[in-house]
């Protein structure tokens, strides 16, 4: 038995159809159990950095009073730090490490980040 072009043409928008749905599911599973995750966090206190593929909004400078962190608090001698992976304001303990982030398009030269997201983005 032949199959025609257009039938092939209708078994691959089938196969990306299901691969789609599939993705999309196991995708949902992830929100879920990150959900989960970010309660228990929030309960304790601090959330945990989180992977995005665009630059964020930086905190205005005139909200941060403190390190997000260490929460100690801004000074002259005691800067403020936006950590270019999430958008928040750190102290120079807090975010030391510099690394290259391709997603954000910092491709060429390491970009302060804090140490939350130091971690994250070395993992991955």
């Amino acid at each position: 038995k032949t199959i025609t072009q257009a039938q092939q043409g209708s078994a691959f928008h089938i196969l990306v159809l299901r691969v789609s749905l599939l993705f999309f599911h196991d995708m949902s599973s992830l929100d879920q159990s990150y959900e989960a995750e970010s309660e228990e966090e929030e309960e304790k206190g601090s959330m945990p950095a989180t992977f995005t593929n665009s630059r964020p909004r930086w905190v205005d400078d005139k909200e941060a009073k403190e390190c997000k962190k260490c929460k100690g608090k801004f000074s002259l001698m005691n800067r403020k730090h936006h950590c270019r992976r999430c958008g928040e304001v750190f102290c120079q303990k807090c975010s030391g490490n510099s690394v290259k982030i391709p997603q954000l398009n910092y491709n060429f030269v390491p970009v302060r980040v804090c140490d939350d997201c130091f971690r994250l983005v070395s993992n991955t």
